[in-house]
């Protein structure tokens, strides 16, 4: 799991996944869980 800061701001990579954190979220409160939450959503949103 890593936090990157890409071309569009900070993002969050596990393994091929990959999903932008969400603008009300600063970088430096991203906890493991909030994260996975992150990565769920957008999961969810292809599904």
């Amino acid at each position: 799991m890593l936090l990157q800061q890409g071309r569009y701001g900070p993002y969050v990579r596990h393994r091929q996944e990959s999903a932008t954190v969400p603008k009300h979220i600063h970088p430096s409160e991203i906890t493991l869980e909030k994260a996975i939450l992150i990565l769920k959503d957008v999961e969810n949103r292809k599904a």
